[in-house]
C-alpha cells in the first residue's frame, strides 16, 4: 500500500468517526433544516435545492446516521 493510499484511508476513517460522534443538532444539515435532533430526515435528497444543502447531506451522511441510530438502540450505545 502506498503512502497516498494510507493517508487517504486515515482521512476517510477520521471523517467517518468525526461524523459518527457528532450529535445531530451540531451538524450543518440540522442547521439547514434537513434533519431533526433525533436524526429523522425532514428533506429528501432529491428535494435539496442549494449547493450548501447538497454538501451538508450526502450518501455517506445517510450511512453514518443510520449506523449512529442503530448504535443508539443497543444497550451501551
Amino acid at each position: 500500500m502506498g503512502i497516498i493510499a494510507g493517508i487517504g484511508n486515515i482521512y476517510f476513517v477520521y471523517q467517518f468517526l468525526k461524523k459518527l460522534v457528532t450529535p445531530f443538532n451540531k451538524t450543518k444539515a440540522f442547521e439547514l433544516g434537513i434533519v431533526d435532533e433525533t436524526g429523522k430526515i425532514l428533506k429528501r435528497r432529491r428535494d435539496l435545492e442549494t449547493s450548501e444543502e447538497k454538501d451538508a447531506y450526502n450518501l455517506s451522511d445517510t450511512l453514518i446516521w443510520n449506523i449512529k441510530k442503530l448504535m443508539g438502540k443497543i444497550p451501551g450505545g
